[in-house]
């Protein structure tokens, strides 16, 4: 199960954290995916956004998003299937060679894609 505490802003002043509906899809796709997700970004204060370089829009900002370490199996499961499933959007793995980001707002003009469409 994934912790309040892996998912709170990094910035160690603001306590903003992941909203409950998400952080209950994210512990409902570790349970089903059955092996550990590390989380390398949740939650984020729109200074410590800033400071990382994230999104002026960012879903982190607003507790709706996640930055997951990539592996080839969790890359897998992040299927067009399972994104429907558990209702998000990932941004293209190919604009993300080392983490994956799952969010439940879906980002129609974003450079990068959010979609559910899987594409290898």
């Amino acid at each position: 199960m994934i912790k309040w505490s892996e998912v709170v802003c990094k910035c160690g002043k603001c306590g903003l954290n992941l909203t409950t509906k998400f952080f209950n899809t994210v512990n409902d796709i570790r349970e089903d995916f059955g092996k550990p997700i590390n989380v390398v970004s949740g939650a984020r204060c729109p200074e410590h956004n800033a400071k990382v370089g994230g999104a002026k829009a960012s879903a982190h900002m607003e507790g709706r998003a996640v930055d997951i370490k990539r592996t080839p199996a969790l890359l897998a499961f992040s299927s067009e299937e399972n994104l429907e499933k558990y209702n998000i959007f990932m941004e293209d793995p190919e604009f993300t060679k080392t983490w994956l980001h799952w969010s439940d707002r879906p980002y129609a003009s974003w450079k990068q894609g959010m979609t559910r469409v899987f594409k290898p």
